[in-house]
């Protein structure tokens, strides 16, 4: 709920400040509000945000709302009265906000659920399920933009979420109003008659742009951690049927690509064209349980990855932005402290993980991601109070076709048909308060083709969680057990114990029994933490172990195996404003890790301060010192290397972002002792809004790295390893330009342009010959001239190990220089309720000249003169239900 923390929400930091005005609401003992709601038997509300419908003088008022900030507890200071009716369709809300000065009234209008731009908003939520820990919520500006939203755990917010509802506002001389109409199909309740009279949880939510203030009808306090379960309570004098639900949405879509290529290549085609077509569909199971189910989806709208260079032994993580993914993706969320989950969406649809053989002369057309041909998720919540989430997708087999020299074309498997399966179960007890869950997992490859059996055939894995609040809500312990298990074929099995996350074949590993003919792998994982999770002073004890053998990559997201960890915290929140701050936050973590063999691999201190000022600027100070520990990572399987004491900082400055003009700036670094090396990175950025519709923003990004021992390569000579390191200097820019304009709540612009280049040099080439040596110096031999040679005509070094006249080996030079632009501009138009019109066009430059070093002048320059890959996509949805 981190999300709108600071805006429109429901977060809650696990603390706060008890604000002497409502010292008399002890955490757990609340007395919920109550509204009471009108069944209508006539004719519904007119959806035009005037108000003047009978049924809302004769509806009951809710009002009195509370401040969450800048001063909670108090009354606030904007007047808000909120009403509710219903029918056998939707619900009805009606809200008034009142402003004394209605023409300063900050009213952004921007697409849907971008809750970025600062601006009033308010909303309802819906706990219907009446479970104290998920709800529904429905937002809107006084320009009519939209945002919905889905709660779960009690305070994680989930936008990625969607419904179809309405909504119409208006601007006054009062203030503002919003009037809103939510079909009950878009809810989740059990609904039977038999129940008797309606009970909902319920929270009205206000933001008031020009103070920042934040406000709800049901008091929501920051000092304790909680939120669903603090809601106030919807009476009514009749349950409703929860309706059938049948929601179809058919897509097709036409694309055209233009890119540069050989005509001597038989794949090519300057102009290509291609069209398709699929659908989704939801549908009610049950009254509270539903099936979405995807075939053949199209994600073509979906916003391009930042561009990367990683010079580290694990993989890059990137966030999921596909929409049948990201919406309702929080009931699967099963996370890795401190960077991995059990699930991890990308991997469906991933990347082929086979290069096509292609000889000399030849050319080879391979796909870029395997298809999935169909995809469902079933998700809710039973009347027996289970959570129920299932997850299946199919991906097809991929296939590349590849020409020979005299142009024979033969077809090669890059990746596998592959079922992926993910079941998440959880039961809540004691009002929520206290819970049981269940997570299975499992990967299924068809390797019918010999050439894909490095993979492995079947993955499996699952776990169990639990939750318990005690001490009046003021404390929660959480934790989790998992399993893991992998099969295939031997080479498959060594593959993973010799990939980055295990390194078995580490010659000290001698706590691991490294079978090199296992055909399987099991491991474990777990995690328990105890936590206050209200008042101003709050702490975290916990203990996390991963088994040698654990690993989840094959449909989860994992960088560490072998290891136990464990954390204390200490945070001070204090939320009363005082001099030039409206609030600040402490926070601080001491975090020692191990292997299984009693090698320290980490051992931080680290300590935080955010600010927000009166004036809705902000500030944050990040600190983290690495005492020297030993890593089994950078040498890439070698033995473990020790690494000197360094300090990690981030340093960040905003104005008030509610302004026409608003700045920030990030500075990171690293600094390691004895002259190891550093980082350095600036990352400033302006926001411009010259219109209430209209935003851009700029952000340059410059970084330098001196890595002194960055590793380069391990040279196996005469039976014998040597791990190859080199003393780097990379400078690293970019530029990430963003616009948004809305012509209405419904149509909508984005562009989204990232050119980026980044060139490292390798001053000296050295060998690690003490790995485990006091000093760093002594660690690494280098490489001399007597040692060592460079043939500028071939691009490679020649290395005398010895030296004795002999060259033992030759290696291409390391330097490197990459120029890349990811860039893509959409057009989204609902034209009706639930279906969309996307116009989307995307390029793409790649330079892969190789210069020695780079000048940020020079590669720009040479970026915008490479040809680009054009993508030019329409794609129309049409939403349909009875």
């Amino acid at each position: 709920m981190k999300r709108l923390l600071g805006r429109v929400s429901l977060a809650l930091t696990a603390a706060g400040f008890v604000p002497s005005a409502l010292e008399a609401q002890v955490p757990g003992s609340e007395i919920p509000r109550i509204v009471n709601a009108i069944h209508l038997s006539g004719p519904a509300p007119r959806i035009d945000g005037y108000l003047d419908d009978a049924i809302w003088k004769n509806t009951e008022p809710a009002s009195d709302f509370v401040q969450r900030e800048p001063n909670p507890g108090r009354a606030s200071s904007y007047r808000t009265i909120a009403r509710v009716a219903y029918d056998d369709d939707a619900v009805y809300v009606a809200l008034r906000m009142f402003d004394d000065q209605p023409a300063k009234i900050i009213s952004r209008l921007t697409r849907r659920d971008d809750m970025s731009s600062a601006s009033d908003r308010a909303g309802v939520y819906f706990d219907s399920y009446r479970d104290r820990r998920t709800a529904f919520g429905f937002l809107v500006t006084p320009r009519g933009t939209q945002a919905d939203v889905q709660v779960s755990d009690d305070t994680r917010e989930d936008f990625t979420w969607d419904a179809v509802w309405e909504v119409e506002t208006r601007l006054d001389s009062l203030g503002w109003t919003a009037e809103f109409r939510i079909p009950l199909s878009q809810l989740r309740y059990n609904g039977s008659r038999d129940a008797g009279s309606l009970v909902w949880g319920i929270q009205f939510v206000r933001e008031h742009g020009r103070s920042g203030e934040i406000s709800f009808w049901a008091p929501v306090l920051p000092n304790v951690g909680r939120s669903v379960s603090l809601f106030g309570e919807l009476h009514g004098d009749r349950v409703v049927e929860a309706p059938r639900r049948v929601e179809l949405l058919p897509y097709t879509l036409a694309k055209l690509t233009r890119e540069p290529g050989s005509t001597a290549n038989p794949f090519y085609s300057r102009n290509a064209t291609g069209a398709s077509a699929g659908a989704d569909l939801k549908y009610g199971i049950s009254s509270s349980l539903t099936l979405t189910a995807t075939i053949n989806p199209d994600f073509g709208q979906v916003e391009a990855d930042p561009s990367v260079v990683n010079l580290g032994s694990f993989e890059t993580f990137y966030t999921e932005k596909r929409p049948f993914f990201t919406e309702g993706s929080d009931i699967f969320r099963w996370a890795l402290a401190p960077e991995g989950f059990v699930f991890y969406s990308r991997r469906i649809g991933r990347a082929p993980q086979a290069a096509p053989s292609v000889v000399a002369g030849g050319f080879a057309d391979s796909p870029p991601s395997a298809r999935i041909l169909a995809a469902a998720k079933l998700s809710g919540k039973t009347a027996g109070g289970w959570g129920v989430g299932v997850l299946h997708a199919l991906t097809e087999e991929a296939t590349a076709d590849v020409a020979d020299a005299s142009g024979a074309i033969t077809s090669q498997a890059v990746e596998p048909l592959t079922n992926y399966s993910v079941v998440r179960l959880s039961r809540d007890f004691r009002n929520g308060r206290s819970g049981v869950g269940f997570i299975g997992t499992s990967t299924l490859r068809n390797l019918s083709d010999a050439r894909l059996e490095f993979l492995r055939d079947h993955a499996f894995s699952s776990g169990i969680n639990w939750f318990h609040r005690f001490g009046n809500n003021q404390y929660q312990s959480t934790g989790w057990l998992v399993a893991s298990a992998i099969n295939g074929d031997f080479n498959a099995i060594n593959s993973v114990k010799r990939n980055s996350v295990h390194r078995f074949q580490r010659p000290d590993a001698y706590h691991i029994d490294f079978d090199s003919t296992a055909t399987s792998m099991y491991g474990w994982a777990g995690e328990s933490t105890t936590r206050r999770i209200a008042g101003s002073r709050v702490w975290a004890a916990g203990i996390g172990v991963r088994s040698p053998g654990f690993d989840v990559n094959d449909i989860g997201f994992q960088s560490y195996a072998d290891l136990i960890y464990t954390r204390a915290n200490f945070g001070y929140r204090h939320f009363r404003p005082s001099g030039a701050l409206r609030s600040w936050t402490f926070d601080s973590n001491w975090i020692p890790g191990w292997s299984f063999g009693g090698e320290l691999l980490r051992n931080t201190l680290d300590a935080s301060v955010v600010a927000v000022g009166k004036n809705l600027s902000t500030g944050s100070l990040f600190l983290q010192t690495w005492l020297p520990v030993t890593t089994p990572w950078d040498l890439r399987g070698g033995p473990g290397l020790k690494l000197p004491m360094y300090t990690d900082w981030s340093l960040s400055l905003a104005t008030n972002s509610r302004q026409k003009v608003s700045y920030d700036i990030t500075n990171n670094g690293t600094w390691f002792r004895e002259s190891a090396g550093y980082y350095f990175a600036l990352m400033p950025r302006v926001t411009l809004r010259p219109s209430s519709a209209t935003t851009f923003s700029f952000a340059p990004r410059v970084a330098w790295n001196r890595n002194q021992a960055q590793f380069v390569r391990t040279q196996k000579v005469a039976g014998n390893a040597h791990y190859i390191m080199g003393d780097l200097h990379q400078t690293t820019g970019a530029f990430v330009a963003r616009a948004s304009f809305a012509m209405s709540p419904t149509l909508a612009f984005d562009l989204y342009a990232q050119p980026f280049v980044s060139g490292g040099t390798y001053r000296s080439i050295k060998e690690v010959t003490a790995p485990g040596a006091s000093a760093y110096d002594a660690r690494y031999t280098t490489f001399g001239p007597n040692r060592i040679s460079f043939n500028p005509s071939t691009n490679r070094y020649s290395i005398d190990l010895q030296p004795d006249g002999v060259v033992d080996f030759s290696m291409p030079s390391p330097n490197f220089n990459v120029r890349q632009l990811r860039s893509n501009a959409v057009m989204r138009w609902e034209y009706r309720p639930g279906s969309t019109l996307y116009l989307v066009w995307t390029q793409a430059r790649d330079d892969g000249r190789l210069d020695n070093g780079v000048s940020l002048n020079r590669d720009f320059d040479r970026l915008f003169s490479v040809p680009a890959k054009n993508i030019l996509l329409v794609k129309l949805s049409y939403w349909l239900t009875p």
